[in-house]
């Protein structure tokens, strides 16, 4: 499993969402939680690159970043 972690303002949210239909994502306050385990894992896209660059180019405010693989993660 892939996670991505990011505190991003909402409305990077709403614009990532409609952009890459594939990838899950939880809003919880102002991080914003993105799991793209199985895109990752077939190799179709740069996951860190492609959601590092979904960040900057929505201008969100990309205080943290946190790139984890293997066990999921407990919030």
């Amino acid at each position: 499993m892939h996670l991505v972690f990011f505190s991003l303002n909402n409305r990077v949210v709403g614009e990532a969402f409609n952009h890459y239909k594939n990838i899950m994502f939880q809003l919880r306050g102002n991080e914003v939680i993105i799991k793209g385990a199985a895109l990752a894992e077939r190799g179709e896209f740069s996951l860190t690159h492609e959601l590092f660059s979904l960040g900057m180019s929505f201008s969100g405010n990309l205080s943290r970043q946190t790139y984890c693989s293997g066990d999921p993660i407990s919030l």
